[in-house]
């Protein structure tokens, strides 16, 4: 049962919560490092044993709110974070705003020098003189649509990446670390597909961090994103005003259908952020695939979840299907534990 589980777990997840500095011990359950086997102790594990790869190309961790424990494949390893750092800048923003430091309607301007990649929603709205509006708005843009020139623009703001760093570190969370914003790491993506041959891999290894030793740039561990997602809702990052409009704005995003949200049963809810680093040219390796999020079931309960993938070969259908199976997962679990408690009532 996954909340026995959980309850199992929980010293782990202590440990990797970022308080502490000491490397969390390694439940046999959630292995750390090329996985072997894996037993069955949940419904949980029992559905992911069945869907997801043991693989250290992937990671995903699943955090209850109700007793704060862990479960997971590698959650503390580091996984190139793509577009989902993204998160993590809006929510350093917005305490910029409860501290007096910003304002939401702070006026903002996206140029066309802003420009030049080749995901951009917000270039349709940006004329000869630019794009005026404020910070709320682009917010929103780099949360929903994970828009890139929005993003270079905010992480400005929000003091560099080594202040983002900070910030998550002031908040007490280990294991997330950002290093650069959209042109860095779409110059390292032009770079890769410029390359050929055994170069060619050499450059994907580095750049998803296929050793997964901790030194990956931009990055998380599955674990670390729980934690940051559970601090979120329980109000221990941001205000009470600014945590509800964060997770509100979360759960309007609008990509990544076809992943974690693909996996939900009606009267389940997301709200995420989704990172896709599309695949190397020529290969079909996948630069990095990831989905973050606070899943809320019928009856309120709600579970962080976080899942990461790197330098995988399948195709994207697949993998978008592994993170569907991990939300299905998480709902199987979540219907034993409703079962098994109705049995013991009677």
């Amino acid at each position: 049962m996954l909340r026995r589980q959980f309850v199992i777990l929980s010293a782990a997840a202590a440990a990797s919560a970022g308080a502490c500095s000491a490397k969390p011990a390694t439940p046999a359950d959630a292995p750390d490092g090329p996985p072997g086997g894996r037993p069955n102790p949940s419904a949980l594990y029992s559905w992911t044993n069945a869907h997801i790869p043991a693989s250290p190309k992937i990671g995903w961790a699943v955090r209850s709110l109700q007793d704060g424990g862990v479960a997971g494949q590698n959650p503390t390893r580091s996984y190139l974070m793509q577009s989902v750092f993204k998160l993590w800048v809006a929510a350093c923003l917005l305490d910029k705003v409860d501290q007096g430091e910003m304002k939401l309607d702070d006026p903002m301007t996206v140029t066309r020098v802003d420009l030049g990649y080749p995901y951009q929603p917000i270039a349709e709205k940006v004329g000869e003189g630019g794009y005026h509006t404020t910070l709320l708005d682009l917010i929103r843009y780099i949360v929903i649509l994970s828009d890139n020139p929005s993003a270079e623009i905010l992480l400005k703001h929000a003091g560099g990446p080594a202040a983002v760093t900070a910030w998550l570190k002031s908040k007490g969370i280990q294991g997330i670390r950002i290093d650069g914003g959209e042109r860095a790491l779409h110059a390292q993506a032009a770079e890769i597909d410029a390359a050929e041959g055994a170069h060619q891999a050499e450059l994907v290894d580095k750049f998803v961090g296929a050793t997964l030793d901790g030194s990956t740039p931009n990055s998380s561990t599955p674990g670390a994103a729980v934690d940051a997602l559970a601090k979120l809702h329980k109000g221990e990052l941001l205000s009470p005003a600014s945590t509800k409009l964060l997770i509100s704005i979360m759960g309007e995003t609008a990509t990544g259908e076809t992943q974690l949200k693909a996996g939900l049963e009606p009267g389940w809810r997301i709200a995420h952020k989704t990172g896709n680093g599309g695949h190397a040219n020529h290969t079909t390796r996948t630069l990095g695939l990831n989905d973050i999020g606070l899943l809320t079931a019928p009856d309120g309960q709600v579970f962080a979840v976080a899942i990461f993938i790197a330098g995988a070969d399948e195709p994207k259908d697949v993998q978008d299907g592994w993170m569907a199976d991990l939300a299905r997962g998480v709902i199987a679990d979540w219907k034993k534990h409703r079962a098994d408690s109705a049995a013991a009532s009677d």
